[in-house]
C-alpha cells in the first residue's frame, strides 16, 4: 500500500471513530500532538521512508557532498548559510528515494534544486 493510500485509512479510522464516538455520551479520547506525530512517524513514515538514523546519515553525508569550501568554512564559524539549507532540502529528498522510490521524493528534489539554482542567479 502506498504511504497516500495508508495516511487515508488512518484518516479515515480516525473519522469514524469520531463519528462513532459523537453518537455516544462518552467523550471523545482526543491524542495530543505529540501522540499524533509519534503514530505517523512510527507508522505509514516509518514504513514509506525506513529507519530515521539511516536517513538523517544519508541526508548529512549527501549534504557534506555537496557543499563547497566557502560553505564549510561558515559552518566552522557556527553560521549556515542558506545556500546549506536549500542543499539539506535536496539531501532529505534524495535520501527517501534511496529507501524507496516515490514520484513526490523527484518532484520536490527539483524543485529545491531550481530554487537552490535561483539562489545563485541562474
Amino acid at each position: 500500500m502506498s504511504t497516500l493510500t495508508d495516511e487515508r485509512v488512518e484518516f479515515d479510522r480516525h473519522r469514524m471513530a469520531i463519528s462513532n464516538a459523537s453518537q455516544s455520551s462518552e467523550p471523545i479520547a482526543k491524542l495530543s500532538i505529540c501522540q499524533e506525530a509519534d503514530s505517523i512517524v512510527n507508522g505509514p513514515r516509518k514504513k514509506a521512508y525506513g529507519d530515521y538514523a539511516l536517513n538523517l546519515a544519508r541526508i548529512s553525508e549527501l549534504t557534506m557532498l555537496m557543499m563547497n569550501d566557502v560553505e564549510k568554512e561558515y559552518l566552522r564559524k557556527g553560521e549556515i548559510p542558506i545556500t546549506v539549507v536549500s542543499k539539506i532540502l535536496i539531501a532529505l529528498k534524495l535520501a527517501r528515494e534511496a529507501n524507496s522510490h516515490k514520484r513526490d521524493n523527484l518532484v520536490d528534489a527539483c524543485g529545491y534544486l531550481q530554487l537552490h539554482g535561483s539562489l545563485h542567479g541562474d
